[in-house]
């Protein structure tokens, strides 16, 4: 059975990701593993500088050797612990099912383990500064670019949202992202804005038309805006009038919004947003 799967790193916003994380899956109705990884960092010979004797350089490596063990045993006892606590945490959110799972390496290498496992990733991004988080977050947004599924990330404290706001470019890929979205339980219920950012044309309106009855065939309720200008600054804005709690992005092919959603601003969206995202493919 597909899980929710949570990145859970320690850090001051490994709350946020179990409370999205516990969320997502008592919404999607569907088992909770929360995931940690320990980074073992590389033992290299050049960090040994000067001259040394060869018994006396052995004995620097091997004692770095000792050292590192150390420090990895204690990081796994550490994440031991951090994960027993990010799973009660997810239990008193109301997880019914939840899981822990930890693994040496990359976080993304563990996700593609996990890949037929995956229903939603959550990861997380330090809201306090608008810095990306000491582990995880300096993750999200090349697990943006490379893994098929869709990504919750979160900022600062997690609240469930009460509506959102996606994008929409008409587009083939678009139509899809859009279709992926209905057909989900995640979001079923809420308010949705769907935002085209373009000329105010006949095209263009017939395309923000089609996404608005589509969506209301599925129950959502939509306020549709056709807005021309700087596609980041205009979400921004709307985003801000609108009090939009959570900004859907998507891929939506070889387009301007495509550019902005997986080219240089997808790091300005994932640093400066306020909000959580959920990124689909």
């Amino acid at each position: 059975m597909q899980k929710v799967i949570a990145c859970i790193d320690g850090s001051s916003i490994s709350d946020a990701v179990c409370d999205a994380a516990a969320w997502a899956a008592n919404t999607l109705d569907t088992p909770l593993m929360l995931l940690h990884t320990v980074e073992k960092p590389d033992l290299s010979e050049s960090d040994l500088s000067g001259t040394i004797g060869v018994d006396a350089h052995d004995a620097l490596l091997t004692e770095l050797a000792e050292l590192d063990a150390k420090r990895n045993k204690l990081a796994v006892e550490h994440g031991k612990a951090i994960l027993a606590a990010a799973k009660q945490r997810a239990k008193d959110d109301g997880a019914k099912f939840v899981d822990t799972l930890q693994r040496h390496g990359d976080v993304l290498d563990a996700l593609e383990e996990k890949s037929a496992d995956i229903r939603l990733i959550v990861m997380g991004r330090n809201g306090n500064s608008g810095s990306i988080s000491n582990h995880l977050g300096s993750h999200a947004e090349r697990a943006a670019r490379v893994r098929s599924e869709p990504i919750l990330l979160t900022v600062g404290e997690f609240s469930a949202p009460r509506n959102f706001m996606l994008a929409y470019d008409g587009r083939d890929t678009s139509v899809k992202a859009l279709k992926r979205i209905a057909e989900s339980p995640l979001l079923q219920g809420l308010p949705c804005h769907i935002v085209t950012v373009g000329e105010d044309n006949i095209s263009n309106q017939a395309k923000l038309a089609d996404a608005s009855q589509f969506m209301q065939k599925f129950g959502f309720e939509v306020t549709a805006e056709l807005i021309p200008g700087n596609i980041f600054n205009v979400l921004k804005t709307y985003k801000k009038d609108n009090d939009i709690e959570l900004l859907v992005m998507g891929a939506y092919g070889h387009s301007a919004v495509r550019a902005f959603f997986v080219g240089s601003n997808t790091t300005r969206m994932i640093s400066s947003s306020e909000i959580p995202l959920l990124i689909i493919k």
